[in-house]
């Protein structure tokens, strides 16, 4: 959102589902690594009713990604109303980037054009048929100082296919190194869960509506390692970071300009910091609105 991320740098940024900012990064064609199929322990459950989602058409909605984008606001009190986007580039196989600020930002006087410099790389992978959603990197270059965070093995957020009568989870650890304008600044191992919840009836924030949608979310743990990097930083020296994202998915989001037409997509996300304080969002998306040019 790896993961508006607002976006998951490090200790101090996340995608929140990034989720996400400004310059041209001008990046190299991505590569990731060659990915077993799923690893980890997963666990399933048996329960009443029953509705099956392909989840590639929720996030980030294959078949309209690269022509709209996600619009709504924030539900936080410090930030209660202001407006939040997301929206996603397509790279290859499988591969998008995701940013959290508004698309084709123009260039703010001689400052840098703001809709692409912090960004998630997420991938929806197949392999041998065991198709899951993975999050690789966060790329923060705002301030003008370059910021990485990549996940080796990329973390595993979801399934290809999900079905409400068999709950799903996965339990797994990933390496998480971060960079400094290039420099390795610290390693550490990130001890995560993912899980689906299932379907909850739910007020829709600022609204008066209620709706019966898919929740899925992440704990990660990272402890770092203390040691002699290329580049200090705040985790140079060890330490632990407790984080916790929410997703909420729904068959029901507007399509701005298109009178009682609606699309699958994200409907809301929440989390940040275990410790409720540092770095949380809470926003709920309202529409699905048309890309600008860039």
């Amino acid at each position: 959102m790896k993961k508006l991320r607002t976006v998951k740098v490090l200790l101090l940024c996340i995608l929140v589902i990034g989720l996400l900012s400004a310059c041209e990064p001008g990046d190299p064609p991505i590569t990731l690594p060659t990915l077993p199929t799923t690893p980890g322990t997963i666990v399933t459950t048996t329960i009443p009713d029953s509705k099956s989602y392909d989840l590639q058409t929720y996030y980030p909605n294959t078949s309209i990604y690269k022509t709209q984008y996600l619009e709504g606001t924030s539900n936080l009190n410090s930030s209660q109303g202001f407006r939040q986007v997301l929206w996603f580039e397509w790279q290859d196989q499988g591969t998008y980037k995701m940013y959290n600020s508004a698309p084709g930002a123009a260039h703010y006087g001689s400052g840098p054009n703001t809709s692409r410099c912090n960004y998630d790389v997420l991938s929806w992978w197949n392999i041998n048929g065991d198709i899951t959603l993975r999050y690789s990197k966060t790329h923060n270059e705002c301030s003008g100082v370059v910021k990485e965070t990549i996940y080796d093995p990329p973390i595993i957020f979801l399934p290809g296919s999900y079905n409400t009568a068999k709950p799903w989870s996965l339990d797994y650890s990933s390496t998480a190194k971060h960079y400094i304008d290039g420099k390795l600044s610290c390693v550490g191992v990130n001890n995560y869960k993912a899980q689906i919840h299932g379907q909850q009836t739910e007020k829709i924030p600022n609204s008066n509506n209620f709706e019966k949608n898919l929740h899925w979310s992440t704990t990660q743990k990272t402890t770092w390692n203390p040691g002699t990097y290329e580049i200090n930083s705040l985790c140079s020296s060890g330490g632990v970071t407790n984080w916790k994202e929410n997703y909420v998915l729904s068959d029901n989001i507007s399509i701005n300009g298109q009178l009682g037409k609606s699309n699958k997509g994200l409907r809301r996300t929440y989390g940040g910091n275990a410790d409720g304080v540092h770095d949380q969002w809470d926003i709920t998306f309202n529409s699905w609105n048309v890309l600008p040019e860039d």
